[in-house]
């Protein structure tokens, strides 16, 4: 195996007789051995991999996803699930992203035109389940630039 010493020198029984660099033969002792760098204990390599630990540790879990659905399973998923799939597909839910103001127009907004029932008691904790789920996202899309024309 690789860790294994070298046998010795041909012609010799000597145990301390190594080949020792390229061509040259002579005594293995504690002042030729190498100390070998143990991975993580040190230097930049170990810090490196000590910051990835921690902003792993730091991450966010991952939510569950229901697979008929496609929704995130968090309390208010059963009610999202019951209310939304009777008219529509959840991927139109999981593709809007809005605030739970947001969330509460588009409720309204259904409510009004589209003929969605009054959701009673089930609303708030179907709002807080959007809001938190499908909420913004921190980071997408530029904002807009601004035109100006000039005359």
């Amino acid at each position: 195996m690789w860790n294994d010493p070298p046998p010795p020198r041909p012609g010799t029984s000597d145990p301390t007789l190594r080949p020792r660099g390229v061509g040259g033969w002579g005594r293995s002792g504690p002042t030729h051995r190498v100390r070998a760098e143990v991975p993580g204990r040190g230097g930049l390599i170990g810090l490196a991999c000590r910051v990835v630990l921690m902003l792993l540790m730091a991450a966010p879990a991952v939510a569950e996803i229901d697979p008929q659905s496609g929704l995130v399973i968090d309390t208010g998923f059963e009610q999202v699930r019951s209310q939304c799939m009777a008219c529509h597909s959840t991927r139109l839910v999981a593709q809007n992203r809005s605030t739970r103001e947001g969330w509460l127009q588009m409720i309204r907004w259904m409510q009004d035109t589209q003929g969605l029932w009054p959701l009673g008691d089930a609303e708030p904790v179907i709002l807080d389940y959007l809001a938190k789920n499908y909420g913004p996202l921190e980071s997408g899309r530029r904002r807009p630039l601004e035109v100006t024309f000039d005359e």
